[in-house]
């Protein structure tokens, strides 16, 4: 299992930590817009710094992302 999906959740084990906040963002962008493939690992709101992921783990959420909207027909 790749390094990435490892962290999906905060440590209180309920909500998303930053890597599973990136890979929703990831899917909700594929639904509403198309192929994520590419897509900054850097994400910021009122210059503040939500997840800043490596790019190779960035890479992987946004090809399971893909990967898992095209496997379950969702449109």
């Amino acid at each position: 299992m790749p390094h990435s999906f490892h962290n999906l959740y905060h440590r209180d084990g309920r909500h998303a930590g930053k890597t599973g906040a990136y890979l929703s963002a990831c899917v909700f962008y594929t639904l509403l817009c198309g192929d994520p493939i590419g897509l900054s690992n850097i994400v910021e709101k009122d210059g503040r710094l939500l997840a800043d992921l490596a790019d190779k783990d960035a890479s992987l959420l946004q090809e399971a992302a893909r990967n898992a909207v095209a496997k379950h027909g969702i449109t």
